[in-house]
């Protein structure tokens, strides 16, 4: 750029503009308008210099990068200007002088050049790029399709042969629970024969009921009757546990009871139950060590004389009521079952009590006062039970007391499981 000694300005068309890449030395590199340069030779020297007539060193430039600067920079006496890290796009570089008369020339240097964008930025990468993505995704969705397909082929063998298994697992316990249950109801026969039907009672002494419901087909309850001449004897007993472990029990004290006695002239009720445990502890082998079998029964046992109406009463935990006239007379049973105890060595007390006519005479067992339900879920207890039984004595067909008892329970029990075998044996005297 070039002023003139009367202040008229000139400048040189073509000024000198000398380029310098900070990576790769351009300094031979012929400048050509509207060049274009990689992405990794985005740095940039600008020399440039103007000359004036008149006074050199007046000179002062403004430059200003299009693409980069939204203006012109401040005016200054800098010759040269750096620019680093160019992003890619057109660039124009611009640059003016003005001499000490502060007279700019008319058209700026310009130097228009481009910084091409890199490979990864470029429509051919990206399209490349995208290209990869949808066909691999596309593989990756079928792969997974072919995946799921054969898992679930795998998924669906195995289910039918454990299907299979299952339905033949079925089908094998099917046929051993049905052995299992003939075998019980079988049981159940042999129990409900060895304690004779409670119709020959009712043909011994036609003033009596029982109530009997099993928790499972047989049960560890059971109820035993002889007539000794003058003599009806009832027992009400409650064995250890209940369904098959308790009707062994009780077929065993059946057993017992009948061979006791048959070997009896005199019947007292506390000598029986002594024999009775006498016979059950030596039957299972009973001792006082620790680790002894603890099975044994609870039992209620009357004799009734038929002629005196005078009853013998001997109780193994269970008690025996007489309803006399409305009020409850209680006579509890010792505190020992039958079998081996701390207390096996006492006597079992032998109560003695003359009865009059109207009276009614209960034992039984502990399942039917245990049973859960009514509205709150809670055992029904002996109060209610006493209650029951109080109101059982007004009526007078034997059936209908029975009748009477057996819905009260069911109403209490309600939705509740049945909790333990239900004994309960009653005697009106006439």
């Amino acid at each position: 750029m070039i002023f003139d000694e009367a202040e008229s300005v000139s400048f040189d068309r073509e000024p000198f503009i000398h380029i310098t890449n900070l990576k790769v030395n351009l300094k031979d590199h012929q400048i050509v308008q509207d060049e274009v340069f990689p992405f990794d030779q985005n740095s940039f020297l600008f020399n440039y210099h103007a000359i004036s007539l008149s006074n050199e060193s007046a000179v002062e430039y403004q430059i200003m990068l299009d693409g980069l600067d939204a203006d012109w920079r401040p005016v200054t006496k800098q010759e040269n200007i750096s620019f680093s890290n160019l992003s890619f796009g057109d660039y124009t570089f611009k640059v003016k002088a003005k001499n000490n008369n502060h007279i700019w020339n008319e058209e700026p240097a310009v130097y228009s050049f481009r910084v091409k964008p890199p490979f990864y930025l470029t429509w051919w990468f990206i399209s490349l790029v995208t290209f990869i993505v949808v066909v691999s995704s596309i593989s990756f969705v079928r792969y997974r399709i072919y995946k799921l397909q054969k898992e679930k082929e795998i998924l669906e063998n195995k289910v039918a042969e454990r299907t299979v298994e299952i339905s033949q697992k079925n089908e094998q316990l099917a046929e051993k629970n049905k052995h299992i249950t003939d075998s019980i109801n079988y049981a159940r026969r042999i129990q409900h024969a060895t304690m004779r039907p409670e119709t020959e009672l009712y043909k011994i002494y036609q003033k009596c009921f029982i109530l009997y419901m099993p928790k499972d087909i047989v049960s560890g309850d059971f109820y035993w009757y002889s007539q000794k001449g003058k003599h009806l004897i009832i027992a009400a007993a409650d064995c250890t546990g209940h369904g098959v472990p308790g009707a062994f029990m009780s077929m065993l004290g059946i057993a017992f009871l009948n061979e006791i006695t048959g070997q009896m002239n005199k019947y007292l009720a506390g000598t029986i139950l002594e024999r009775l445990r006498e016979n059950v502890i030596k039957s299972l082998h009973q001792s006082d060590e620790s680790d002894t079998q603890k099975d044994g029964m609870d039992i209620a046992l009357i004799v009734l004389d038929m002629d005196t109406r005078i009853i013998k009463f001997a109780g193994a935990y269970n008690p025996l009521y007489i309803f006399r006239n409305n009020e409850l007379i209680e006579y509890k049973g010792n505190r020992m079952p039958i079998g081996i105890h701390a207390r096996d060595k006492e006597k079992f007390i032998n109560h003695e009590i003359q009865l009059e006519k109207g009276d009614e005479v209960f034992v039984f067992t502990d399942g039917y006062p245990d049973q859960f339900g009514g509205p709150k879920g809670k055992k029904l207890n002996y109060k209610k039970f006493k209650a029951l039984l109080k109101d059982n004595c007004a009526i007078k067909n034997q059936e209908e007391k029975r009748e009477h008892l057996h819905a009260a329970f069911l109403d209490w029990q309600g939705e509740h499981e049945q909790l333990d075998d239900v004994l309960v044996i009653g005697v009106s005297i006439d």
